[in-house]
């Protein structure tokens, strides 16, 4: 009897042993899926975070372009109203003032000189030509970086009514020589016959010349009468026409060296 009872009370305490070993995996797998899913929660929460950092920077940088694009607007619809209500001190990109500038020490004296300009025109204020900080150190960076006597040219950055300030936009270029007089700047090969046709090719070669002026910074209303004389002109088509053969080679010069800061007067060369 007493072995029975030894053999029960064995068998008691292997039960309990085993209900206590199944607890113990039940709440180790528990604390494991518990692990998992709080690990799952942190993902998850990084990942909102991450997006909610996403969606602030996006927020802030639709805003900025909100405003840019207001402030454009309202630049806009400023010069609508001034070039329809009032007379224009200057049109947009009009040249407002150029002069050489021999180093930045000599940029304040040089925006003055544009105030000066531009109050002749009829614009006002205090100052009557302006240029912005950020405009005016990138101009300050690149006379330093020319680091010589540079052609600084200032536009109008829009429209500007009698009356107003306007804003200027500007750039600087060192002030060397471009093209000797007498070197050939542009040249074409002029087909003959048709006295329009020709007009056309001549005019096409005047106009890729001035463009080409103006791309390496001569201001175009530094170029004599915007390209060719009419009677220089006139006097062209007259060679022309008077040639034999199917084609002639037509050159453009300047009667002086060209630099951005100085007056170019163009001649055709016919050899």
């Amino acid at each position: 009897a007493a072995r029975d009872a030894a053999t029960r009370e064995r068998d008691e305490v292997a039960r309990e042993r085993d209900a206590l070993a199944a607890e113990r995996a039940r709440l180790v797998a528990e604390r494991d899926a518990a692990a998992r899913e709080l690990a799952s929660l942190r993902t998850q929460q990084e990942e909102l975070r991450a997006a909610n950092e996403t969606l602030g920077r996006d927020l802030a940088s639709a805003r900025s372009s909100l405003g840019r694009l207001q402030d454009e607007f309202s630049s806009a619809r400023d010069e609508l109203s001034a070039s329809r209500s009032a007379d224009l001190a200057y049109p947009k990109n009009d040249l407002v003032y150029a002069a050489v500038v021999p180093s930045v020490r000599n940029l304040d004296a040089f925006l003055q000189s544009a105030a000066a300009a531009a109050a002749n025109r009829g614009a006002k204020g205090t100052p009557p030509a302006r240029l912005n900080a950020a405009a005016r150190e990138r101009l300050e960076i690149s006379l330093r970086g020319l680091n010589a006597s540079a052609f600084v040219q200032c536009r109008a950055a829009n429209n500007t009514a009698v009356g107003f300030p306007v804003d200027l936009t500007c750039t600087a270029r060192p002030n060397n020589v471009l093209y000797r007089g007498g070197q050939t700047i542009r040249q074409a090969t002029i087909t003959l016959g048709d006295p329009r046709t020709v007009q056309n090719q001549i005019q096409d070669l005047v106009q890729d010349t001035v463009i080409h002026l103006t791309t390496r910074g001569v201001p175009s209303e530094y170029i004599t009468n915007g390209g060719l004389g009419v009677n220089e002109f006139i006097d062209l088509l007259t060679r022309l026409g008077n040639r034999s053969g199917p084609s002639a080679t037509v050159a453009i010069a300047a009667r002086e060296d060209v630099r951005p800061g100085g007056r170019v007067d163009l001649y055709p060369v016919l050899p």
